[in-house]
């Protein structure tokens, strides 16, 4: 969570009790998106006070902690990022714009892609969830406040209206 001195905070549950507060610290400016590729490993991202995306990880449980990581962009002031792992070396993030389209990042297990333009209109933070190891789906609200879905399959299918307002 991000406390009130901007710092990102985590406890974890232990199996029997959870672990007192620690602080991850930086400076962000969102709420922080975290996700899970293997037991032990954790990926962090948020906001920074420059409106790019950063990163924090952990391969052992939380013991110890990366320094914060700049993947770059800019993201829409008040948005953040989402993430998931579709595997131990490949993740994904996607962040609204600050021209509110959506925008992609992966980890392929050495390094970070060039952040992608998914197109769209947003008007909200995107949510990610991934099927299996080669199926990502993305909502977001448009700009017509309805829910719209992109979904990858071994390329973008383009966006498409979940209706709803």
């Amino acid at each position: 969570m991000r406390g009130s001195d901007n710092a990102v905070w985590y406890k974890y549950w232990t199996g029997t009790t959870w672990t007192a507060l620690t602080s991850l610290s930086g400076n962000v400016t969102s709420d922080p998106a975290a996700t899970s590729p293997a037991a032990g490993y954790m990926d962090v991202f948020a906001r920074g006070t420059d409106g790019a995306l950063y990163e924090k990880t952990t391969t052992n449980n939380g013991t110890s902690w990366s320094n914060w990581y700049p993947i770059g962009g800019q993201l829409a002031s008040g948005t953040g990022a989402v993430a998931d792992a579709r595997g131990p070396n490949s993740l994904d993030v996607f962040v609204q714009g600050t021209d509110h389209a959506l925008w992609y990042s992966h980890w392929d297990g050495t390094k970070w892609s060039a952040s992608t333009s998914l197109g769209g209109a947003l008007t909200s933070s995107p949510a990610a969830t991934s099927r299996s190891s080669s199926t990502i789906d993305v909502f977001v609200f448009g700009s017509d406040n309805g829910l719209w879905r992109n979904t990858y399959n071994g390329g973008w299918s383009g966006w498409q209206s979940a209706g709803g307002i």
